[in-house]
């Protein structure tokens, strides 16, 4: 039986979020500390920096919580009240669907940056009567708002930066946006009972249903993009009070799920391709799984559970509204994944000291165990653990002469521990570690006054569904840097590229990239440290370029390159 423990209180955060060994999937945790009771939240979003994001309805407020900490901040959000829609758009701003007054003008959205400054932006007051969900990151990185009241339903296409493009009128009570694998808008109906396929490119046309969902007495309310580009559809509301998940394919075709009738708000995918909903009727969060297997978890709330997302952290948050409104997480069992490797530098002469940073991690780890290993030959199977060697460096010894040392580090989180990652292996013979692998040398590392190139790095064979290559070049001019990168892509969407220097964000860029089209990021900064570049495209494949600059001599600037393959 889950556990269900509470976070109305600070004195408990710290000790609710270490690892125990006893956890396990469809554990519950609520969060109501710093949440107005009265909240009536609706829709949740996860930012930039990996935050929980929640609307608040009966406020000109905005939520934001820290999966981490529990540490929950409100912002002020002026002339957005009845916020029903929240989402993340490709410049890195949290976008707010505002259906409730401002004065005498209509609905409107509100632009939040993930430092919590607002802003109304100008011009969309009189695009809305009450916009409600809004669905980002679509194709040619489109924002996507609908209105159920505006021309008998409208969804209404915005780009990023900020001006309202064409609209879809006729869409009956357009509620609820995803963009589906297929690279089409997929919007619900709950009063024409239907699922509406739009293509982006449509204008000013109003769409048929592609799917009728009365035949299964479903409203068609929550809609999500799962596994195969299949969409989950929900029933919540009018006379159905009891109906079953739906699962559309790309073409039409519709499947139930057994063992799910009844009234579900919201559903979301997880990070293992497996589906979660709130169960609206059973005060309970259901899973689905590859084979169709309904799992539910009861949550205690006097209140109705509403949205439902994947946080950073792999886990699923949920929300309840009305008088007991509050965020509830739910774990999904979903450990740590090593997106980068650990690498490992320093001397191996005897009494000098290897440090092993320990690579990068995705989901949010709580812990890291480190073990350093002796292995006498240069094949793995010939590796042992040495005695007593548990932290993040090791002082070498005359036992480790002539043979080779590599750190295994294990990432644990509110799930468990994840498989270990493991450092190269270092050969004992008192030549100096450079701290990574494929090692190449900048022509120009001290700076001459001219910028030139320092490294260069061509990935030809990185190939994956989005990015089909990237090459960077590293331009050093004294302490002043600037990183190039090259990516190549096959299919169309939003790419981003995140610098950082250690834990700090140094820069961020995203390109609306066409279908076979090539595009250049470029960062500049004057720090020296560890600097990590990341494409990434959501639903795809990562690429993580990681620069070790030391103190810039020649010899220490080195490059990495991990694929990681799609949870999504």
């Amino acid at each position: 039986m889950p556990r269900l423990s509470s976070f109305a209180g600070a004195a408990l955060i710290a000790a609710a979020f270490i690892p125990v060994a006893s956890a396990s999937v469809g554990d519950v945790t609520s969060f109501s500390k710093g949440i107005p009771a009265d909240a009536d939240i609706a829709a949740l979003a996860t930012g930039p920096n990996g935050n929980l994001w929640f609307t608040e309805a009966n406020y000109e407020k905005v939520g934001r919580l820290n999966p981490s900490t529990g540490a929950v901040t409100e912002i002020a959000t002026p002339g957005c009240r009845k916020a029903m829609g929240i989402s993340l758009v490709p410049d890195g701003d949290l976008w707010l669907a505002c259906t409730g007054p401002i004065g005498l003008a209509k609905g409107h959205v509100v632009s939040v940056s993930p430092d919590g400054a607002p802003a109304i932006l100008g011009g969309w007051t009189s695009a809305f009567t009450a916009p409600g969900s809004i669905a980002a990151a679509g194709v040619h990185g489109r924002v996507y708002v609908t209105d159920p009241t505006l021309f008998d339903g409208s969804i209404i296409t915005m780009e990023a930066d900020g001006t309202v493009g064409w609209m879809t009128p006729g869409s009956p009570g357009a509620t609820n946006l995803a963009v589906g694998g297929d690279g089409n808008l997929w919007a619900t109906s709950p009063g024409s009972q239907a699922v509406y396929r739009i293509p982006p490119d449509r204008r000013w046309e109003a769409p048929t249903a592609t799917v009728s969902t009365s035949a299964f007495n479903s409203s068609a309310f929550g809609i999500a993009t799962g596994p195969k580009g299949n969409l989950w559809v929900t029933n919540f509301g009018g006379a159905n009070a009891s109906a079953p998940i739906l699962r559309v394919s790309p073409d039409g075709a519709v499947i139930s799920i057994a063992d799910t009738d009844g009234q579900h708000y919201d559903i979301a995918r997880g990070p293992m391709g497996e589906m979660w909903f709130t169960y609206t009727s059973q005060n309970a969060v259901g899973r689905i799984d590859a084979s169709g297997t309904v799992t539910t978890y009861p949550v205690a709330t006097s209140g109705m559970l509403t949205g439902i997302i994947e946080g950073s952290d792999g886990n699923i948050w949920l929300a309840s509204n009305g008088t007991d409104s509050r965020i509830y997480r739910i774990l999904s069992g979903q450990v740590p994944v090593a997106s980068v490797a650990p690498s490992i530098s320093g001397s191996t002469a005897v009494g000098g000291t290897l440090t092993a940073p320990p690579g990068d991690w995705t989901y949010r780890p709580t812990s890291l165990d480190y073990r350093w290993e002796r292995c006498t030959t240069a094949h793995t199977s010939s590796c042992a653990a040495i005695g007593g060697a548990t932290s993040a460096t090791y002082v070498v010894t005359t036992a480790d002469q002539n043979a080779y040392v590599r750190a295994r580090v294990v990432a644990s989180n509110l799930n468990g521990p994840a498989a270990p990652g493991y450092s190269p292996m270092a050969k004992i013979d008192g030549v100096p570690i450079v701290p990574a692998s494929n090692n190449v040398t900048p022509a120009d590392a001290g700076g001459s006054g001219a910028a030139s190139p320092g490294v260069t790095s061509s990935n030809e064979d990185v190939v994956g569904p989005t990015v089909l290559a990237a090459e960077t070049t590293l331009y050093i001019k004294g302490l002043s840097t600037k990183l190039s990168s090259k990516v190549k892509v096959a299919t169309p969407g939003a790419l981003t590229q995140v610098a950082r220097i250690g834990r700090t964000k140094v820069c961020t860029t995203t390109r609306n990239m066409r279908a076979a089209s090539t595009a250049t990021f470029a960062c500049k900064f004057g720090r020296k440290g560890r600097m990590a570049i990341v494409h990434h495209a959501k639903s795809k494949v990562r690429v993580s370029t990681t620069f070790q600059p030391a103190n810039w001599p020649a010899e220490s600037i080195a490059r990495t390159l991990t694929i990681r393959r799609p949870k999504r």
